[in-house]
């Protein structure tokens, strides 16, 4: 994850020096300028989310640059907090007027400093919605354990196992009755060679340890904790609440530090904090196996020819920047191979952003996509981004992207072109980095056809293209795939299954208009529905009428599709269906040819069956009359030819 930028502004060195470590430590990338000046060149080439300012500076003092930043619109969504020596009213009211959303009161407390910055980060600029309130700017003066936010105990039950080191028993024995809770393991040692010894045998989930002890000290032992050990939290407890002790534990890799006489309430507080930290670290290593184990090269196992094909191209594709269409009916798994594209690339670390273009008219659309200015619309509280920038260095996934309007069209084309946006109600453009993977269910070539989809925007997202097949085509393909399906829901029922001989035989002969995602529901309610361990055909309760044999629905779409998606080999492409003779005349016929003969060949015993009637016609081959009439357009008879028995035809 990309660490948050803050910029902090302080003539004082030992300030900029203190804050620079315990903002680095906590995470967050940080640039420092001593003056005024100096952060205007500074700004120049860095943009933070937050700037820690300092009133009190020769030549332009703080509330002057502030001022001046917030008169620059391209600070308006930079959160600003005052730093001040003076908790006094009239610095509040200097400090709003000029456009601080806040202030910290020197000296700066080292301990909370880090929680302040993200609480901030978290409000936003004053005036901003935040979960659904407006938010209220506060002064961070002193918080005396009499405030409001005193009143409640933090959370001290955060499960874990701690590690106590301190030598000064009534100390230690202070320490384990503090942060005892029915879910915690406590551990005491009296130095830090102990310390190592009890971490080897028993492990830790945070260490709590004195700096001042006989034979290895807190700071060392910190030290090899972290080389051991480096995402282990460590809490040093001293006597000396110096900015000097501050600085060399935090440099040390320290989570924290608190200050003999032990404020129970603020040790409880961090406490919780790290176990917490540390309960994350974990949830985010067991979600990147799962994710590993979900899209990693072992966890796919292609069976058909057009699958294994599909991987190896999807693979090949997967490290370059070019821009990918994936075609292919509803539910064959499009966003899967998209995210696969992602997983397999160097941007594998970055965001992955998905949006359905279709859920969204297009006027929300480009805020979606673009993001908005604050003021640019009835509603647009404050800047937000839009999901080309929140993709920046990743992928950004536009699905159904056959469904978006003209007009809107030119707009994408451009952003694709210049690898800029520009934000609803913004005058400066913004550079993105982003990879795009484009994905439609429909024919784009029909579409540029009717001059409902640009032809440029099409060529542009068109670079690598790749077609998936319908579940129907690639049958190899539906056992494995509704074993792999039954293994997971099954494990999440807790139960052991297997299908049985009839199942199987249904599921093969099953015609799977809705694809892979029909087949894992189908798998899905028969693990819920099924009292016995054997799942049979009877337990799948598929749908009627959907065989093998019965009307392939979108057979012409996928014969149009496979042909524009020419990038898959040809032997993996959907079979001609089969005919004891070529169509008539087709000998020697290029490919393009012989498509268009047996097309107008299926169309004319199509209408013939139909009497005539295109609309029935056009219904029984699976297509819309508007894209029958291009067909026949295409191969000589007029479309606007009317026959006397189609009762659409009819005129006045």
């Amino acid at each position: 994850m990309t660490a948050t930028p803050v910029l902090l502004v302080d003539d004082n060195a030992l300030n900029l020096k203190l804050v620079d470590v315990l903002l680095r430590s906590a995470g967050y990338e940080v640039a420092i300028a001593a003056s005024a000046q100096e952060a205007l060149a500074v700004l120049a080439r860095f943009t933070p989310k937050l700037i820690l300012m300092d009133i009190q500076m020769p030549g332009m003092d703080g509330l002057t640059l502030t001022r001046k930043l917030r008169a620059d619109g391209r600070f308006d969504e930079v959160v600003i907090v005052a730093l001040t020596a003076h908790a006094m009213k009239d610095d509040e009211d200097r400090a709003f007027a000029a456009g601080c959303d806040g202030y910290i009161v020197k000296p700066i407390d080292t301990r909370t400093l880090a929680a302040k910055v993200a609480d901030y980060l978290r409000r936003g600029v004053r005036g901003s919605i935040v979960n659904g309130a407006a938010h209220q700017p506060a002064l961070d003066g002193p918080e005396p354990h009499g405030g409001a936010e005193a009143e409640s105990e933090p959370v001290a039950g955060a499960a874990g196992r701690i590690l106590i080191v301190e030598d000064n028993e009534v100390d230690s024995k202070l320490l384990e009755e503090a942060l005892a809770a029915p879910n915690r393991r406590i551990d005491t040692c009296t130095d830090g060679r102990e310390a190592l010894a009890a971490l080897d045998k028993r492990g830790a989930d945070l260490v709590v340890s004195d700096i001042v002890m006989p034979n290895m000290d807190g700071l060392e032992l910190l030290r090899e904790i972290r080389r051991r050990s480096p995402a282990l939290p460590v809490i040093l407890v001293t006597r000396y609440g110096s900015i000097p002790a501050a600085v060399d534990a935090m440099r040390a890799g320290a989570f924290d530090y608190v200050v003999k006489p032990i404020d129970v309430f603020e040790l409880k507080t961090q406490v919780t904090r790290a176990l917490e930290l540390d309960h994350l670290k974990s949830e985010n290593t067991n979600l990147r196996r799962g994710i590993t184990a979900r899209f990693g090269p072992e966890a796919i196992a292609p069976e058909s020819t057009h699958s294994r094909i599909l991987m190896d191209l999807v693979r090949r594709v997967a490290p370059s920047r070019s821009t990918v269409l994936i075609q292919g009916e509803s539910g064959t798994g499009k966003e899967l191979v998209a995210r696969l594209l992602h997983f397999w690339s160097d941007r594998v670390n970055q965001p992955f952003v998905a949006i359905n273009c279709k859920a969204f008219a297009e006027s929300v659309l480009e805020s979606e996509l673009f993001g908005h200015e604050k003021g640019a619309f009835t509603g647009a509280m404050a800047a937000r981004q839009g999901c080309f920038e929140r993709a920046s260095g990743g992928t950004l996934f536009l699905d159904e992207i056959g469904d978006i309007g003209t007009e809107f069209q030119a707009k994408l084309l451009r952003v694709l072109q210049e690898g800029e946006v520009l934000r609803v109600g913004g005058s400066e453009p913004r550079r993105v980095d982003v990879r795009v993977i484009a994905a439609t269910n429909r024919v784009l070539r029909d579409k540029v056809s009717d001059e409902s989809f640009r032809e440029d925007l099409y060529f542009r997202l068109n670079v690598i293209p790749i077609y998936i097949m319908p579940l129907r085509e690639r049958r190899d393909d539906i056992l494995p795939l509704a074993h792999h399906f039954l293994n997971r829901f099954a494990i999440q029922a807790g139960r052991r299954m297997t299908l049985g001989a009839s199942a199987e035989k249904a599921l093969l002969e099953h015609h799977w208009p809705g694809n892979v995602r029909e087949l894992e529901n189908t798998i899905e309610r028969a693990v819920v529905l099924t009292r016995s361990d054997i799942i049979e055909k009877d337990d799948l309760h598929l749908e009627p009428g959907h065989y093998r044999g019965a009307a392939n629905h979108t057979a012409a779409q996928s014969m149009r599709v496979a042909e524009s998606a020419s990038i898959i080999p040809s032997e993996a492409a959907p079979p001609p269906a089969p005919a004891t003779t070529p169509p008539e005349g087709s000998q020697g016929a290029t490919l393009t040819e012989y498509l268009d003969q047996a097309a107008a060949d299926r169309i004319a015993r199509a209408l013939e069956q139909a009497n005539g009637n295109r609309a029935l016609a056009a219904r029984n081959l699976g297509i819309g009359r508007a894209t029958l009439y291009r067909f026949m357009r295409r191969m000589g008879e007029p479309a606007s030819a009317r026959r006397p028995s189609d009762p659409h035809n009819h005129q006045p």
